[in-house]
């Protein structure tokens, strides 16, 4: 299974990967950019080092990158 990026997509998900502080928004964008470019899940779980039924169940999609908002005002507000 591959991911297949409009070109507008490319360029938000490159972005987010270029200027996220967010760790986990990195990561998610750049498993993004390799599926795009014909990675397969096995191949990304094995990169990430995650399983590869963990990585089908939480694999990231374009529209859901960002970690929630609230996780961030949560660890700022302990």
């Amino acid at each position: 299974m591959f991911v297949k990026l409009t070109q507008e997509q490319q360029e938000q998900v490159e972005k987010l990967y270029r200027e996220s502080d967010n760790h986990r928004e990195r990561q998610r964008a750049q498993a993004l950019l390799l599926s795009n470019r014909g990675y397969r899940m096995e191949q990304l779980a094995e990169l990430f080092s995650v399983d590869r039924d963990t990585w089908s169940e939480g694999a990231p999609v374009a529209t859901g990158l960002a970690v929630g908002k609230n996780s961030r005002k949560s660890r700022r507000s302990v």
